[in-house]
């Protein structure tokens, strides 16, 4: 990594902006017969929402995170059929 920012608990990852890391920060991937919590790798600005990008099983996905279905569980899910593989 070339470029870090920091801003906060916040830390940039190139000269514009619009893709940061936040330290720690986890969150839930579903998929089929896939159930784990997961680092985000990075999140990415797509216009005024932001993407998260994770690793599984050696490839990367990146979507929009939603709020848990599971009752008790304050974590983001990113669901796994609903996201750009790459």
């Amino acid at each position: 990594m070339k470029y870090r920012y920091e801003f906060g608990n916040c830390y940039y990852i190139n000269c514009t902006g619009t893709r940061w890391i936040i330290p720690g920060y986890q969150i839930r991937v579903i998929g089929e017969g896939y159930n784990k919590v997961r680092r985000v790798d990075y999140f990415e600005q797509f216009g005024n929402f932001a993407t998260a990008t994770v690793r599984v099983n050696g490839k990367r996905f990146t979507g929009f995170a939603a709020e848990s279905d599971i009752p008790g569980d304050t974590l983001p899910v990113l669901k796994l059929d609903k996201c750009r593989v790459g």
